[in-house]
C-alpha cells in the first residue's frame, strides 16, 4: 500500500494542474482512512494471535507522541524535529494501511526548509486530524475483530 501511495503521489505531482481526474484519484486516496485489507494480511501473517492488536496499541501510543512532537516542532520552528516526526508517522502509517495519515504526514515530510515556517502548523494540524481519524478506525477495527472472534 505504501509503494502504491508513493507511486500515485509521484504521478500526480508530475501531472499538469488541469488534470482533474488525477486530482480526484488523490482525493479518493486521502479519504481512505484505513485499508483494512492491510490489517487483515498482517493478521494472517502474524507470529502470535495478539500481534496486530499489540501493533495497533503501540501505534496509537507512539503516534500520539509523534503528533505532539510534530506540532511542537512546527510551533518552535524546529525543522529537523518536524521532519523526524513526519517521517516516523509516514513509516508507521504505511505499515498499518493508514492511508489518510500516510498522505498528510507525507506532505509534512516533503515540506522544504523554505516552506517550513509558513505551512508547518497547517500540515501538523492536518496530520493530527488524520491521526485521530486513524485512531478511531483502528479501535473500531479491533472491536469488530474481537466481536467476530467471540461469535
Amino acid at each position: 500500500a505504501e509503494s502504491l501511495l508513493k507511486a500515485i503521489e509521484a504521478t500526480l505531482e508530475s501531472q499538469p494542474a488541469a488534470d482533474t481526474g488525477a486530482r480526484d484519484a488523490l482525493r479518493l486516496v486521502e479519504r481512505i482512512t484505513l485499508d483494512r485489507k492491510v490489517l487483515d494480511s498482517l493478521n494472517r501473517l502474524a507470529p502470535a494471535p495478539d500481534f496486530v492488536e499489540q501493533l495497533i496499541q503501540e501505534f496509537i501510543r507512539d503516534g500520539s507522541q509523534w503528533i505532539t512532537r510534530l506540532q511542537q516542532a512546527a510551533q518552535g520552528l524546529d525543522y529537523a524535529g518536524f521532519q523526524a516526526a513526519a517521517h516516523a508517522l509516514v513509516d508507521n502509517a504505511g505499515h498499518l494501511g493508514a492511508s489518510t495519515l500516510h498522505h498528510s504526514a507525507g506532505k509534512a515530510m516533503r515540506l522544504s526548509r523554505n516552506g517550513f515556517p509558513g505551512q508547518a502548523i497547517a500540515l501538523a494540524k492536518e496530520a493530527a486530524d488524520g491521526f485521530e481519524a486513524t485512531r478511531r478506525a483502528l479501535i473500531e477495527y479491533l472491536q469488530r475483530r474481537t466481536g467476530a472472534s467471540r461469535s
